[in-house]
């Protein structure tokens, strides 16, 4: 179980840069892998009811609005310290 955990992880990792769209692709291949790999997981454990399979969708949607929010606050966050670097970039070369 432990390596089929660590499968998502391993589609962001890069030697090189990626731009902007290769990232966002590798996010969304990650985010499709960790749903896929906590429904399976969920499903093959417990038996096969209606009410069963609904919550682990549930629990599944969850997890993906969560990882869209992280995503975002890491986007921010970047996003503002781009910003602090700017302006001391422009302090420094006026």
């Amino acid at each position: 179980i432990a390596a089929l955990c660590m499968l998502p992880t391993l589609v962001t990792y890069s030697k090189k840069e990626l731009s902007l769209k290769q990232m966002l692709v590798r996010q969304a291949m990650q985010l499709i892998l960790i749903e896929g790999l906590m429904f399976v997981l969920a499903v093959v454990e417990i038996e096969n009811t209606h009410q069963k399979v609904t919550n682990v969708a549930l629990v599944c949607l969850s997890t993906a609005i969560i990882y869209g929010l992280a995503i975002l606050i890491m986007w921010y966050r970047q996003y503002l310290e781009a910003q602090k670097l700017n302006e001391l970039l422009k302090k420094i070369q006026s």
